[in-house]
């Protein structure tokens, strides 16, 4: 399961990386000095992320988010970059689940939650692979236009 996700994983990153965005797993927080998303480590325990936060303050222009967060942030408008957020987030909440960190949740909800990241995944293998730009799509006037036969004139 483990390979399997990490698989996964290894796809969305891929698609953060050729948009530019960061691609290393953990928290980060965009520094206002230099414009980055910088990673403050993978693992960071809760006390050492509210240290951190507590020096480099949102007041002061720091913003903290995971890579999904980040996706969504900065690439509002990316087809690609919401799958992969999505799928980030679908393989956070899987890892944590593996790991026991599951608060209780049924045997079903696991059962949506792989179909899911599933689904996902294989949108965002396609929306990688498809060209760059859609085929055009035509509309229903256009068709509709286009299989209409000339009318012959009315015989007077």
């Amino acid at each position: 399961m483990r390979r399997l996700l990490a698989s996964a994983q290894a796809e969305a990153l891929d698609a953060y990386r050729r948009a530019g965005l960061p691609d290393t797993p953990g928290v980060l927080g965009f520094n206002p000095e230099t414009s980055t998303w910088d990673l403050l480590g993978a693992g960071v325990s809760p006390a050492a992320k509210w240290n951190y936060v507590l020096e480099h303050p949102p007041e002061a222009g720091w913003r903290y988010a995971s890579l999904s967060q980040i996706g969504r942030r900065e690439r509002p408008d990316d087809p690609v970059i919401a799958l992969a957020s999505d799928l980030l987030d679908q393989i956070a909440f899987s890892l944590a689940r593996l790991d026991g960190e599951d608060g209780g949740a049924s045997g079903r909800h696991d059962l949506e939650v792989a179909f899911e990241l599933t689904m996902t995944w294989m949108r965002l293998v396609e929306a990688v692979s498809a060209p760059a730009t859609p085929p055009k799509v035509r509309t229903r006037s256009t068709a509709t236009k286009s299989a209409r036969k000339p009318r012959k004139p009315a015989a007077s």
